[in-house]
């Protein structure tokens, strides 16, 4: 049993259906339709979660395979396509990324999205790097979506309450504690120059975006609830952040796409 099966229940209403989770959802969307035409391409999605990004992208026009080490993950994404016409362009497969192997064909695009490779060590990292080069077209492409080494808000908030082992807890060099729907989580922080260094033997970056530089972690949602009103502006100035790079290296996530080379 992977410990994300006992946060599979819960993790739409904690995160998902969240103001904040949303919002960065949309924005990552955004930029998938702005860059990719999904229409019959082929998709690896892998730590899809509960399949919201795998309907997403399938209502899109792609032929997506759809990936977790949870099977209680799998077995939701697969109820949110039970009662479509979307099934014959939808697979299901669980794949533990620690030991990754795959019978498919090859991929227009491999997708990440949330910090799903945060769980991975850099080694690991860098053995999925040429498994993924190879499973991809001669113009494929990887998208993900990363926690970075440092958040300002959660840097802020957690200094305000003078956590000071928190607030700068993911410069460590050694992995924390995350919390994933009151699953305790090891997680790994990456920079995207760091990501950048471990790539860069099979792909170039081809974009570079923030995802959570106004809107703050989801573990602030209760306190947007409380000021509601603030929630639109956030939003409209998380939009207008992603014409600037530096604004990555603060984000709660970021959005990093590489080209194959």
């Amino acid at each position: 049993m992977s410990d994300f099966d006992l946060a599979a229940s819960t993790y739409d209403s904690d995160f998902s259906e969240t103001f904040v989770g949303k919002s960065q959802r949309n924005l990552v969307w955004d930029f998938l339709k702005s860059k990719i035409t999904l229409a019959d391409k082929n998709v690896l999605e892998i730590n899809s979660g509960t399949g919201i990004d795998a309907l997403f992208l399938v209502q899109n026009g792609a032929n997506v395979l759809v990936s977790d080490i949870s099977d209680e993950m799998l077995k939701i994404a697969q109820s949110k396509f039970k009662h479509s016409n979307l099934t014959g362009k939808v697979k299901f497969q669980n794949i533990d990324l620690k030991n990754f192997t795959i019978q498919e064909k090859k991929f227009d695009l491999i997708f990440s999205n949330f910090g799903g490779l945060n769980c991975l060590s850099s080694n690991e990292i860098m053995e999925l790097s040429q498994k993924f080069h190879q499973i991809l077209t001669e113009n494929g492409k990887l998208i993900l979506v990363i926690m970075p080494s440092f958040c300002l808000w959660e840097s802020c908030y957690f200094l305000m309450k003078l956590n000071f082992k928190n607030a700068f807890r993911r410069l460590s060099s050694k992995p924390a504690i995350a919390d994933v729907s009151g699953i305790k989580v090891k997680t790994f922080y990456y920079s995207p120059s760091t990501i950048k260094n471990i790539f860069k033997n099979n792909f170039s970056v081809a974009a570079l975006k923030p995802v959570g530089f106004f809107i703050p972690p989801s573990y602030l949602q209760p306190l947007l609830n409380k000021f509601s009103f603030i929630q639109k502006p956030l939003f409209n100035l998380e939009k207008l952040s992603h014409s600037f790079t530096f604004t990555t290296y603060f984000s709660d996530h970021y959005l990093i796409e590489l080209k194959k080379i």
